[in-house]
């Protein structure tokens, strides 16, 4: 992990975050305020009872405390030199709100110049660089679950809407909320036609009546299939005004059976000048 440094009265801090907030260590606090080690985690002990965990501070143990330890445990300043990393049981971080009430009992005038500068400085500049990775991350995790979606057959906003929601599971943040989208922009909608739906469309026409009008005009061509069924297919030339739609009903194999419906547009190509059926 590269390490970011940030100066605060001549002493560089790195900054270090956790639960996605900026915190910084009581060791860190004694060394940029110039204290003698412990100054910081004693004061926070004599006055514990004024700080509420999970708003002010946090004590870190067992897996936290790992996780938190591969990430800074070779940072420099924010633990002691004299302090063993293998022998740390549990590790209190404070957030911004457990900082300045900890500062509080540091009475030289020193500290008011460094409480200025961290919390204008590093407290500020570790929150931005912290919600910028979060950006960064839920446009990686959208992209990839739009990629997901659109591969599960789903198109234009239908694959946005689901990729966000997918999103919002894995991190807890809905990108469309976060860019205050509570509405996509209905893309233009092709009507999907059944030979049935043609043949209502252009005067009453059985399904079999437009099946051979298709076939007449080299769109479609039929076949046979294993139970000698009459089945038809696309031809090059009618493969632009079909879409194949999965059914509920599956072959023996588990693949769902498709079926063949025409785009509204192919109207205008059965129809001759004059608006009747060629």
């Amino acid at each position: 992990m590269s390490e970011q440094l940030i100066s605060i009265v001549g002493t560089k801090l790195p900054a270090i975050q956790y639960n996605d907030q900026p915190v910084i260590t009581l060791h860190m606090m004694d060394i940029v305020h110039k204290r003698p080690k412990g100054t910081a985690g004693r004061n926070f002990r004599q006055h514990k009872t004024k700080f509420i965990q999970g708003e002010d501070y946090e004590i870190l143990t067992e897996k936290k405390l790992t996780d938190f330890l591969v990430l800074f445990a070779t940072t420099k300043n924010v633990f002691a030199k004299s302090d063993s990393i293998n022998k740390i049981r549990s590790l209190i971080v404070l957030y911004e709100m457990g900082y300045l009430m900890l500062v509080k009992s540091f009475h030289d005038n020193l500290a008011w110049q460094v409480q200025r500068q961290l919390i204008n400085v590093y407290f500020d500049h570790t929150k931005s660089s912290i919600q910028g990775n979060i950006a960064i991350d839920i446009a990686d995790q959208f992209e990839a679950c739009k990629r997901i979606a659109e591969t599960s057959g789903l198109i234009g906003n239908q694959a946005i809407i689901s990729a966000s929601k997918a999103v919002f599971k894995l991190t807890g943040y809905d990108p469309l909320e976060l860019l205050e989208q509570k509405q996509l922009i209905c893309e233009p909608q092709k009507i999907h036609l059944t030979p049935t739906a043609i043949g209502k469309m252009v005067g009453g026409l059985s399904a079999q009546k437009v099946n051979k009008i298709l076939e007449k005009e080299g769109l479609q061509e039929s076949f046979r299939d294993a139970k000698n069924k009459k089945c038809w297919k696309p031809t090059e030339n009618g493969r632009p005004f079909i879409v194949l739609k999965d059914t509920s009903k599956k072959h023996k194999d588990g693949r769902p059976i498709q079926q063949m419906m025409w785009l509204e547009s192919v109207i205008s190509i059965l129809e001759g000048p004059q608006g009747q059926l060629i």
